[in-house]
């Protein structure tokens, strides 16, 4: 069950939600969340999760327990809060200590939210903001676009990566990198990335008839009309298409170590409400060399 146990005003639709539990990642989510939120200019909500499991509290009574929960909350929110103010101090911030565990939390305080921020590594305060439980819970299941904050994640040079998959292209991801690349001022590398076919190994079968080059240039062809109306609308935006050999995972964790941030889609699984990260989604949020946005199509 959530439940608040301490905030300001009421939450705002638009707003940028920030988890912390007060480690280094999550201090680093914080001042990128506040970078975002001055370039956007739109607030921004600071999000303590709040339980009993208080490092060398294992016993005592409910009240005991109780008011160290609260006072290293509190704590936790109130330095995140003068991070974020003192890296973008023309932004209206805002926090929340919330009764309850982090994924159930983030996720209910960010249904209307523009964007939900987290850093890809956490302390058990927080409930462990690890890959694979808190932030692996909320990249998948957040109903409003989500960064993943690793890597270098203070690097203002270089473009914003958007993988683009011609077969199926999503738009959310496309427009998504495109205001990114607007608000920073920076150009948009879109790629596309295809497998090399392997020859056929059963005698008798003809060989497979695979020309790079051609290959390239129709997905090349395909990548920039996949852009024209986007460049149309954001037309200070110098976008690059790119078509080039390799699985996707491994091209865009390449082309993340010198980009500012790399922005992919989500894919669908009919019959589920949830969005669901594909392979690509899931490689990066692991080996990316910068902040990785999930785009949400609502």
């Amino acid at each position: 069950m959530l439940g608040r146990r301490q905030g300001g005003a009421a939450m705002t639709p638009g707003e940028i939600v920030v988890g912390t539990d007060g480690s280094p990642h999550g201090t680093t989510a914080v001042r990128w969340a506040a970078g975002a939120a001055e370039r956007g200019r739109r607030p921004l909500r600071v999000v303590v999760a709040c339980h009993w499991q208080v490092p060398g509290r294992w016993y005592g009574t409910v009240g005991e327990l109780t008011a160290a929960a609260d006072e290293r909350s509190g704590g936790i929110a109130t330095d995140a809060v003068a991070v974020a103010r003192a890296a973008a101090p023309h932004v209206e911030v805002d926090c929340s200590v919330l009764l309850g565990e982090p994924a159930p939390v983030l996720l209910k305080v960010a249904e209307e939210a523009s964007l939900l921020v987290v850093g890809h590594r956490g302390r058990g305060g927080f409930g462990g903001l690890l890959l694979g439980s808190v932030g692996m819970q909320v990249a998948t299941h957040a109903h409003c676009p989500v960064a993943v904050v690793r890597g270098r994640s203070e690097n203002v040079f270089g473009p914003v990566v958007v993988g683009v998959d011609t077969m199926h292209p999503t738009d959310s991801a496309i427009g998504l990198a495109f205001e990114q690349a607007a608000e920073r001022h920076c150009p948009l590398h879109a790629i596309t990335a295809h497998a090399v076919p392997l020859p056929p190994t059963p005698i008798g079968i003809p060989p497979v008839t695979y020309e790079p080059e051609r290959v390239r240039d129709e997905q090349r062809r395909q990548l920039a009309q996949q852009l024209a109306g986007w460049c149309t609308k954001y037309p200070d935006v110098a976008a690059e298409c790119e078509a080039v050999d390799g699985g996707p995972g491994a091209v865009l964790v390449d082309r993340s170590q010198g980009a500012q941030l790399v922005v992919v889609g989500t894919r669908t699984q009919s019959g589920l409400r949830g969005m669901l990260l594909g392979s690509v989604g899931l490689h990066l949020l692991h080996h990316a060399g910068c902040p990785v946005l999930i785009a949400r199509t609502r």
